[in-house]
């Protein structure tokens, strides 16, 4: 997604980085859905800090990134009734560091509820 200032953007390129960012992930986690449920597996989602810290020219990319917050949540409270963990984790600074931005179920809460 191009670093363009929020009110030179076009709705193309908005379009563009949500098809690819926000509905492939979307998209992959409900294909991986039956998968997931029998494995009682885990989902983690990438978004980035611009959804927490967002600046003109990331705007675009800021409202993907929360959209993929707001969706691993919406994801993850589906997930605790089919047994599916679901994360989203955004990288926080240059220095690799991350940090978990919505998540559900702590390992010792998933080997309780089997």
């Amino acid at each position: 997604m191009p670093q363009i200032d929020v009110f030179e953007m076009t709705d193309e390129q908005r379009d563009g980085g949500l098809a690819l960012k926000l509905h492939g992930a979307r998209r992959l986690t409900v294909a991986a859905r039956p998968s997931l449920k029998e494995a009682s597996g885990s989902v983690v989602l990438m978004s980035g800090n611009s959804a927490l810290f967002p600046k003109a020219p990331y705007a675009a990319v800021g409202t993907i990134n929360a959209a993929i917050v707001a969706l691993a949540k919406a994801f993850s409270d589906r997930g605790i009734a089919d047994g599916v963990q679901v994360n989203s984790v955004a990288r926080a600074g240059d220095d690799g560091a991350s940090a978990i931005l919505s998540g559900t179920l702590g390992a010792s809460a998933r080997h309780e509820r089997r």
